[in-house]
């Protein structure tokens, strides 16, 4: 990994109770073949500072640590100020339970250099699963469905267009690189949405004339879904696999970007399928007697209706 900083490209990587995923995406990115990225890690106030251990095995790593958790929108933001300040040309953000391959990067910034219109783009994305990289796709870019009102991941891709890259209406905050420039004009993440729907948002802003966001499928990296959010095992037993904060991030940043980005005609059909989504989703959980994620959902939904991400 490279050792001296002012390179062209900042890698941020949060971390949030999961060193043990950290300190494998590192040593990922240790092989990686370009020379032309620095890391930053940014803790988020985990249990145990991990600055040490991380320090012990990467050296040159440059690591900051909160004195609070600021989700997924704030810690990245401390990272992305950090690369404004220091005059990066790229930011990526990078989530900390993602194994890369070692010719990951270069992809993704031949399509920024030769595509002027485009500012952000994300790697074809993989399950990593049991300590294997698989076949299958976690991410291939999203669409998003007005009638619905909802982003929708895309699982598929021609594997006769590999080499080439494709539009997306919004694209994964597992892994983006983006165009410092432009993030610049935006202020980063919103903080207030905290987690779940901030790369929407995000893609959203960029995107205004429909070709700014890009899925570059010659770059891979391998995913393990969901272990940000379930390093915390208070709800394992009783409640699934799932920290109910999930529940809540989710129905409230979903009504949120409805009601910012959404043609009010389009608004009637999105809350019928809010309604009947919701319905069946409460249901389940007071049948299966999953109260901490019923009442996380409520006040979700309570808050996506009554307050605003801006």
């Amino acid at each position: 990994m490279p050792s001296s900083l002012n390179k062209e490209i900042l890698i941020i990587i949060l971390n949030w109770n999961g060193f043990n995923d950290t300190l494998a995406c590192l040593h990922s990115l240790k092989k990686v073949k370009s020379p032309r990225f620095d890391c930053l890690v940014v803790d988020n106030n985990s249990l145990i500072n991990p600055e040490t251990e991380i320090k012990n095995h990467f050296p040159e790593i440059v690591f900051f640590r909160l004195d609070d958790n600021r989700g997924f929108a704030g810690g990245n933001n401390v990272g992305i100020d950090y690369a404004i300040k220091n005059n990066y040309k790229y930011i990526l953000l990078l989530n900390n339970d993602t194994i890369v391959d070692t010719d990951f990067l270069n992809p993704l910034v031949d399509t920024l250099e030769k595509n002027e219109q485009i500012k952000m783009v994300q790697p074809l994305i993989y399950n990593y699963e049991n300590n294997n990289k698989t076949q299958t796709i976690w991410n291939a870019g999203g669409k998003w469905n007005t009638w619905i009102g909802d982003a929708l991941t895309c699982k598929k891709i021609s594997t006769n267009s590999i080499n080439n890259h494709f539009k997306s209406d919004w694209l994964s905050g597992c892994a983006l690189l983006i165009k410092t420039s432009e993030i610049v004009n935006l202020s980063g993440l919103n903080e207030k949405m905290f987690a779940y729907y901030e790369d929407v948002d995000l893609s959203f802003k960029m995107n205004r004339n429909g070709n700014a966001l890009a899925m570059v499928p010659k770059s891979l990296i391998y995913h393990k879904a969901n272990s940000s959010v379930n390093n915390e095992s208070s709800f394992k037993s009783k409640e699934g696999s799932l920290n109910p904060l999930v529940h809540f991030w989710n129905a409230r940043n979903r009504i949120w970007v409805i009601k910012k980005y959404q043609p009010w005609y389009f608004l009637p059909f999105n809350a019928v399928s809010i309604l009947f989504y919701y319905s069946l989703l409460l249901c389940y959980f007071l049948i299966r007697g999953r109260f901490a994620k019923f009442n996380a959902t409520l006040k979700g939904l309570w808050q996506g209706l009554s307050q605003s991400m801006d």
